[in-house]
This record gives structure tokens, C-alpha cells and sequence, in this order.
């Protein structure tokens, strides 16, 4: 069964709360343990990230591709496509003067029943609106996904989502190294498991399968392949570096072989791979999360006895980013996860509707699945057809949310969400807009413990983050100063990375006190 299609999805409930009509409601989750709470980062700061982007990038760099990429001239009113770029041309000329120009309810010349929107305006923004807060005086966050839901209402009734182009070309480019990451993954794990007769597992061997493409998912091409043995084969093959050499070479390619050796020894043998990626960590606390997880099923039979049925745990969940080769790396993590035996079921938690101009939606699950089966390598045949079976199967679930598409911090996730969430043995976060709703989006010190302030997740939670905006934890003084000495944009080129574990509401879960609040009380007041 395929995703639903993400704009389609815009009409569908998105587990709203009765009591209140809006996703939020009564706090599900506790609140973060770190103390003090510092306020939200806000954009007014020259010389800053956060400022560069507001009063810059987001005018100059992505509305204009807007424009360009979906054929609309400024000042055409009048054309198929007229209101779109009328709602455009009036936030453009926001953005030429945001530190003056206050923040506005969102216009929806054409609302979708049970959309957000109401949401946005009669709660996210109600405080901003109140106070007159503008593009850069707003917390940094809420300006920045307030951009994009802006741009989604311009777009509203035209059924087309206006980053497809640039999603699309980016999935388009990522062909060999998609093929390079296919073989291997079909080498360490296999298509759809172990075949029969195969030694299982060792709990040390799904350790370094689930640490190897959690890197791949965090990294996703900047891993060291050189230093990964390819599957041996002689129908598995490196895939051509040149794409139109491979275009006009490309038949029915057979599904390459993987051998029992490959299944059994290509973990272990993978330990200088994970080593290149280990240098650009902050802070890793994999391991930790690997022991959580295993404490209470080390006698799990399929791990102990040699049987070849059944799973570690129940289902993990993967709270996705980007689309394109971050999309494929997560899915791939998904696919090692259940063919290895480590999970029963994987969620990818993906975004209800276009944002952030790369994210993923289930439009792009669907796409990024067909492009797999319509490719003329292979390995990335056999992982399509794998993936939509999968799919069908329901070892492979897609559940769209439009909290993902908003500016909140994590622990004020609707109830719903959060008692979902809670079902998975483990939840895998990935990307830096998400990690910052993770902190709130609020600068505390560098060195806070993760887990004093991510402790409220509703699950175990394992943060996969390339470090590209002025938050974070976990840094100890050694580390920040290693970063510095590298480079000094060390905290926002996303050169650096960090894994980092929270057990957390594992133990005693309770939903947070039911009262109802202000999720943007930014100002501690």
C-alpha cells in the first residue's frame, strides 16, 4: 500500500485534539529538566546564522528559486497561477524590510478543511502577533517556519508542491552514489533477510549494522566507501561513474547475488568505514543506546539459539529530513533495520506538507521508491521492489503529521503523537530543524547533558544532527575546542555531527500535566 500523496494528505484530520481543536492541546510531555530555560534564539543579531538567514537567504536564495522554478514572473497577476504570485510578491516585500515589518496572520486564499491553519494563526502566532513582533525580533524559529507556511498558502488549491523541482534534481544527482550505497547494503543485510540456512546473527554483528547505516543516514554520501569491500560477485558490480555511459549500456540488469559469507562477516569487516566517520563526532553516545536497547532482550532466541525467525524489538520509528540522499540513507537504515532482524517494523514520520524546501512527504517516499525500480542498476531494482513490498507487508510504514511542520518544541507534541511515538522501542531523529525543535530552539550551554533536556521524549531517541545552526548539547570543552581549532563555523557548516541518546519516558511513562499553556511562553514570563 502506497503513501498517500502529501498534499492530499492536507485534507485529512491530523489527530486534533477535542478538547482544544488544535493539534497541541494539554502538554503530552513533560517539561525539559535543564534549568534555566534560556529564551528562544531570535534573528536580530548581525553576524549570525540566524540573521544571515532571515534578512538573506531565504529572500534571496529560496524565494527566488520559487519564482524561477515554477515559471512565475513578479507582478503577473493575471496568468493561471496569478493569486500565487500575488501572495508571493507581498512577501518578498516583507522580506526587504524585515526588522521593521511585523509578523501577520497567514492568508489561505484556499483552506483545506482540518489544515493547520487556524493553528497558526489562533496559537503559533498569537503572541507574536500580539506583541508586534517582526521577522527578526520573532523567535528565529517561528519566523522561519512562519516563511514556509506562508509560501504553502500562496500555493494553496493549485495541488503543486513548489520544491518538487529542486527535491526531484536532488534525488536525479544522487544515482551513483545510491548505487554504490545499494550494493553495499544488500551485501551486509540482504534483500528481505537472511537466506535460509544463514548463520543468525550475533547481537555484536545487528549492532554494527544498525551503527553503520545510522552513520550512512547521518553522513549520507560523505562516508569513506573506498574503505568498504564491495559484496563478491561478478554480477554485483561498482556502478559506472559515468551516468550516460550507463544509460546507454543498461539492460535487464540480474539481481546481484549476495553470498552467505557477505551476510555473516560484512559487519565486522565494515570497522574502518565506521572509524572514518567517528573523527567528525562530537558526541557519540551510540553505544549507550545500543545496551538500553538490548538489556531486556539479550535472551531474545533468534540471537541466542540460531534461529532464523522473529526480530530484536517490536518497531523503531525514524523521524525524517531532507528528501534526496538524505531520504535514500534513511530508507536504507530502514531497510537494514528489518531485513537484519533488528526490528519487526519501521515508521519513517515525515512531514504532512511541503517545507523547509527539501523535506520529506510521502510524495517523495513514493517517488524515491519508483525511481529505485525504474533504475537501471540493479541493487537499486531490487531495493525498490523490496521497499514497495514492504510497504505492502506493512514492515514499512510512512505516517505523515503536520507537526512535524511546525515551529513547536518537541515536548509539546499532540497527545496522539506522543502515545505513538511511545510504541516504538527506539526513535531515530534526524536533521538540524528538528533537533532544534528537540531543544526548543534554545541556546543552552554547550555542555548541557542531552538527556537533562531531551528526557521528555516520549521514547528512547537517538539524534542523528549535522551541526548547522547556534544550538546544541552534549559539547564537551574538548570537543568545542577541537571544532574551533578546525574551523571556526564549526556550529552551522554541518561539517560536524553528533549521535546522541535519551532513554527518554521508558521507564514510568506519563503523559505531562494535562494543563494547558502558551508552547511560545519564549520570553520564561
Amino acid at each position: 500500500m502506497r503513501a498517500a500523496p502529501a498534499l492530499a494528505l492536507l485534507a485529512m484530520a491530523s489527530q486534533v485534539d477535542e478538547a482544544t481543536g488544535f493539534t497541541g492541546g494539554p502538554r503530552a510531555c513533560p517539561m525539559p529538566q535543564a534549568a534555566p530555560m534560556p529564551p528562544m534564539l531570535i534573528s536580530d543579531t548581525e553576524g549570525t546564522w540566524a540573521h544571515d538567514t532571515m534578512t538573506r537567504r531565504i529572500r534571496e536564495e529560496i524565494l527566488d528559486r520559487i519564482y524561477k522554478e515554477n515559471d512565475l514572473t513578479r507582478g503577473d497577476h493575471a496568468g493561471p497561477l496569478g493569486s500565487t504570485t500575488a501572495l508571493l510578491d507581498d512577501l518578498e516585500a516583507e522580506l526587504l524590510a524585515p526588522a521593521t515589518t511585523p509578523l501577520t496572520p497567514v492568508v489561505d486564499p484556499n483552506p483545506i478543511p482540518d489544515s493547520d491553519i487556524e493553528e497558526w494563526n489562533q496559537v503559533i502566532l498569537k503572541k507574536s502577533i500580539a506583541n508586534g513582533e517582526t521577522w527578526l525580533s520573532a523567535p528565529w524559529l517561528v519566523a522561519e517556519f512562519y516563511f514556509y507556511r506562508r509560501v504553502l498558502a500562496a500555493f494553496s488549491g493549485t495541488g503543486i508542491d513548489p520544491f518538487q523541482t529542486q527535491k526531484r534534481a536532488g534525488l536525479a544527482s544522487c544515482g551513483t552514489a545510491s548505487a554504490s550505497l545499494a550494493l553495499r547494503l544488500l551485501g551486509s543485510v540482504g534483500a528481505t533477510g537472511r537466506p535460509a540456512g544463514a548463520p543468525a546473527p550475533t547481537v555484536t554483528a545487528a549492532a554494527n549494522v544498525l551503527r553503520l547505516w545510522s552513520l550512512s543516514s547521518l553522513w549520507g554520501n560523505k562516508l569513506d566507501l573506498s574503505l568498504w569491500p564491495a559484496p563478491t560477485d561478478n554480477n554485483a558490480e561498482e556502478p559506472n561513474p559515468n551516468p550516460k555511459e550507463e544509460e546507454e549500456e543498461a539492460e535487464e540488469a540480474p539481481a546481484p547475488k549476495v553470498h552467505q559469507e557477505d551476510l555473516q562477516t560484512g559487519a565486522e569487516r565494515l570497522a574502518s568505514v565506521l572509524m572514518s566517520g567517528k573523527e567528525q563526532l562530537l558526541d557519540d553516545n551510540f553505544e549507550e543506546c545500543w545496551a538500553d536497547i538490548c538489556q531486556d532482550v539479550m535472551s531474545n532466541s533468534q540471537y541466542s539459539s540460531g534461529s532464523n525467525t522473529g526480530a530484536l524489538v517490536a518497531s523503531m520509528g525514524i523521524v525524517t529530513d531532507n528528501a534526496g540522499m538524505e531520504l535514500v540513507t534513511d530508507m536504507m537504515l530502514a531497510h537494514s533495520i528489518v531485513a537484519f532482524g533488528i526490528a519487526k517494523e519501521v515508521t519513517l514520520h515525515v512531514k504532512q506538507y511541503p517545507v523547509f524546501v527539501s523535506d520529506a512527504t510521502p510524495d517523495d517516499v513514493n517517488h524515491t521508491i519508483d525511481q529505485f525500480k525504474q533504475s537501471s542498476d540493479a541493487s537499486m531494482q531490487t531495493l525498490g521492489q523490496v521497499w514497495d513490498a514492504f510497504l505492502g507487508a506493512g514492515k514499512l510504514k510512512v505516517e505523515p503529521h503536520a507537526f512535524w511542520c511546525q515551529p513547536k518544541p518537541m515536548w509539546d507534541m499532540p497527545r496522539a503523537l506522543a502515545e505513538r511515538l511511545h510504541k516504538h522501542k527506539l526513535v531515530v531523529v534526524k536533521g538540524d530543524a528538528n533537533y532544534r525543535r528537540l531543544l526548543g530552539d534554545r541556546p543552552w550551554p554547550l555542555d548541557t547533558d542531552f538527556d537533562e533536556v531531551c528526557g521528555y521524549f516520549p521514547t528512547r531517541l537517538l539524534a542523528l544532527r549535522a551541526l548547522k545552526a547556534e544550538v546544541g548539547l552534549g559539547l564537551s570543552a574538548e570537543a568545542q575546542e577541537r571544532a574551533e581549532a578546525a574551523d571556526p563555523n564549526w556550529l552551522t557548516n554541518g561539517k560536524f555531527g553528533v549521535v546522541q541518546y535519551s532513554p527518554g519516558q521508558t521507564a514510568g511513562w506519563a503523559l505531562g500535566s494535562g494543563d494547558l499553556h502558551d508552547p511560545f511562553d519564549y520570553l520564561n514570563s
